[in-house]
């Protein structure tokens, strides 16, 4: 009696990957939630971008592994590609989104670097801030001002606006402004305060550490060339007064002048000449 040897059927690996039940839209998901769920893990437990990375890796083959390993009827170079697919795929979309939602909230997934991944040069190391230079601060009344305003150049007898003056509280305690004198300096006649905002009247006002009023002042310059003048800002801060410098040009106003033209009538000898009649005889 003779038994007839029947081949072993082969398959190929396309075969083989159409026929699993694994490789399908389902076993992707189920990777990549194995992928997720390591990075995050990782990232919470070390903080280190590179360790994240280790991490994430390990769990997505082990995840591929083992959706492969259940093909029992599958070949070996079938399920080497399925965890090729499922794992390349499961890492490239993790790493995309954890960069993408990196990028959206300024850290990475633990907070202790600027990405979950060590993918840039700042995902080790979380940036440095700019060191905050403090600002002297007085511990009493304290005042900024300028020190100088320009007027501009208008031409005689126009008036024209200075540049605005602020003041500010810029010490603990309430400014408190005694008044503004009126302007003094070698021009003082052609500047005057025209306008000042509620908390910086004239006559005076407080201003809360922080705030700041403003002042408006009018030059009308009388006569050509350069002017100056002055104007001082009393107060309980240090010196007792400030005093800011103003400014200005003037242009010489341009007049018509008359005409120096003549207008000549030609002489006339006799009267009829300019009537038009006869001459008048005795």
């Amino acid at each position: 009696m003779s038994y007839a040897h029947t081949p072993a059927a082969h398959h190929s690996v396309k075969e083989d990957l159409r026929n699993a039940r694994n490789f399908t839209v389902l076993g992707f998901l189920l990777t990549l939630a194995g992928t997720m769920s390591g990075t995050v893990i990782t990232s919470l437990l070390s903080g280190s971008p590179w360790l994240t990375l280790f991490g994430s890796v390990v769990v997505t083959l082990l995840a591929a592994f083992g959706l492969a390993g259940s093909e029992a009827g599958a070949a070996t170079g079938a399920k080497a590609v399925m965890v090729l697919l499922l794992g390349g795929g499961a890492l490239i979309v993790n790493f995309g989104g954890f960069q993408l939602l990196d990028d959206i909230r300024g850290k990475s997934v633990s907070g202790e670097t600027q990405n979950t991944f060590p993918f840039t040069k700042d995902a080790v190391d979380p940036p440095k801030p700019k060191p905050v230079v403090p600002q002297p601060v007085a511990e009493g009344a304290a005042i900024g001002i300028a020190e100088s305003v320009t007027c501009g150049s208008p031409k005689v007898g126009v008036a024209s606006m200075c540049g605005e003056i602020t003041v500010r509280s810029t010490g603990l305690a309430t400014l408190e402004l005694s008044g503004f004198d009126d302007v003094g300096g070698p021009h003082a006649k052609e500047f005057k305060i025209v306008w000042t905002s509620s908390t910086c009247k004239q006559s005076g006002g407080s201003l809360e550490p922080g705030k700041s009023c403003r002042v408006r002042v009018q030059f009308k310059p009388a006569q050509s060339g350069k002017r100056t003048g002055e104007l001082t800002v009393r107060h309980n801060a240090a010196g007792g007064a400030s005093t800011v410098a103003l400014s200005g040009g003037s242009t010489p106003s341009t007049t018509p002048r008359p005409s120096s033209a003549v207008t000549t009538v030609p002489p006339t000898t006799e009267i009829g000449q300019l009537t038009g009649s006869r001459p008048f005889a005795p």
